[in-house]
């Protein structure tokens, strides 16, 4: 789709001779000439060295300069007045001026959401969507670079017409996606302020043939500008949105879901309060305490049951390591917090957090702690599709049922010498617990749960 097409025609009108597409005599083809389209999506001849003929590069020069009249007039025409949100931080603006999450029900608002809202959690929505009726103007949220657009309102699939915007914030590049639009205002590598209109809202892409209440913006933020597939690229739009005010009135009150902003917490049955989520967190003594006792001290190397060698309290040997001395038992307390610090929470489990702003109370972080360094610390580095934990963790919508589900999961062990695997009734004793500490803050070991039928 011509670059100009559908973003200027108000004022020039498809038939301005300067966007009309080149064509080839027998004479320009014994010059060697050939067509290309050039930047704006416009036919033009060019030799093998690429070089334009001298009168389309002149039409290409009047074709930008239309081009940036043309936007900063059609800008002006539909933009409507007071775009940045008096109540917002200076330098920020939400993507529409009436912002509401789209849903005639809360329901329907929490499948709207970011992260694995659909189907119960097993499927995943990749931003959020803002109801908004055809031909509502989308707003810039933050002074930025138009990176890429894509001009196709006629079209049936995936984001139809969208616009995406590279941004800073506190040093580090976000992009944001605004999609299904049915008008286009921007160029791509034009540079834009906060609050500018970059095009209206419309039914394009898998939007098609909405109607009514219906009708969105889906809105995404994304930490590269390769959005690629599922959420590994993408995070939560909900910190950047009226940075000021903590999104009230985006959702009706009444059971609708917590939602993380700037300085709020991962949700759950009984979140905490903003006051209660400390900063930077690492494994508590509680926790340490905790893992003593359920590891036990072991002076010498030994097999865990699943051809590890391992010693002291669970420490699972190194390539290289050995200790034909044994371990002290105070020795052995300073490996498992040194693995516990180096190992289980610095390789995926703290990155995994970080990247999707993940914020815990200190038992709930804890428990995490407790159930990588059973599972393995490379374990948050699973793909999101198929590990309900860490969708729930990015979702930030959950239960205390949701946690407890999703981590008795992990109940299988494979005996690495015989390759046998059966599902052991104490490790599902043992994810019990974790479920229980990050829930409900208990650090205790419950020995006598009663084992479902189906363990060993």
């Amino acid at each position: 789709m011509d670059k100009w097409r559908y973003n200027f025609d108000i004022i020039n009108g498809p038939d301005n001779i300067v966007f009309v597409d080149a064509s080839l005599s027998y004479f320009d083809i014994a010059l060697g000439y050939h067509l290309e389209y050039n930047p704006n999506g416009i036919l033009w001849k060019v030799n093998a060295a690429g070089t334009p003929a001298p009168q389309d590069s002149l039409n290409f020069e009047e074709q930008n300069r239309i081009i940036e009249t043309a936007t900063k007039q059609t800008v002006k025409e539909i933009a409507p007045q007071n775009l940045t949100q008096q109540d917002a931080q200076p330098g920020w603006c939400d993507p529409l001026q009436s912002m509401k999450v789209r849903g005639a029900d809360v329901e329907i608002q929490k499948s709207n959401m970011f992260g694995w809202v659909r189907n119960d959690g097993s499927k995943l929505h990749q931003g959020i969507d803002f109801a908004a009726k055809t031909s509502t103007p989308t707003i810039a949220i933050r002074k930025g670079l138009i990176l890429e657009i894509k001009d196709d309102p006629t079209s049936t699939t995936s984001y139809g017409s969208y616009v995406i915007l590279q941004f800073e914030q506190a040093g580090k590049t976000y992009f944001a996606l605004y999609a299904h639009l049915s008008k286009i205002n921007v160029v791509s590598n034009q540079a834009v302020e906060a609050g500018q209109v970059l095009g209206l809202t419309g039914t394009s892409g898998n939007a098609s043939g909405m109607e009514g209440e219906e009708q969105h913006l889906h809105f995404e933020i994304a930490t590269t500008s390769s959005f690629g597939s599922g959420l590994d690229t993408r995070i939560d739009p909900m910190p950047f949105l009226n940075m000021n005010n903590g999104m009230q009135n985006l959702i009706p009150s009444g059971g609708a879901p917590t939602v993380r902003g700037p300085e709020t917490t991962v949700a759950s049955g009984s979140a905490p309060s903003n006051d209660s989520v400390p900063e930077n967190l690492e494994p508590s003594e509680k926790i340490v305490s905790y893992l003593m006792d359920y590891e036990r001290y072991k002076k010498f190397v030994y097999d865990a049951g699943d051809g590890k060698m391992t010693i002291g309290y669970g420490h699972v040997l190194l390539q290289g390591e050995s200790y034909p001395n044994g371990i002290s038992e105070e020795d052995a307390r300073a490996l498992l917090k040194k693995d516990l610090k180096d190992r289980y929470t610095a390789v995926s489990l703290d990155p995994f957090l970080t990247k999707y702003s993940i914020k815990l109370t200190q038992n709930q972080y804890d428990a995490l702690v407790n159930f990588t360094y059973n599972v393995g610390e490379y374990i948050w580095d699973r793909p999101a599709d198929d590990f309900k934990l860490k969708r729930l963790l990015i979702a930030g919508n959950f239960t205390d049922d949701d946690i407890t589900e999703a981590m008795t999961r992990y109940v299988l062990v494979t005996n690495e010498k015989t390759g046998v695997s059966y599902r052991s009734g104490g490790v599902w004793r043992r994810r019990m617990d974790e479920a229980d500490m990050f829930n409900k803050g208990i650090y205790d070991r419950n020995s006598t749960r009663a084992i479902p039928d189906g363990f060993e």
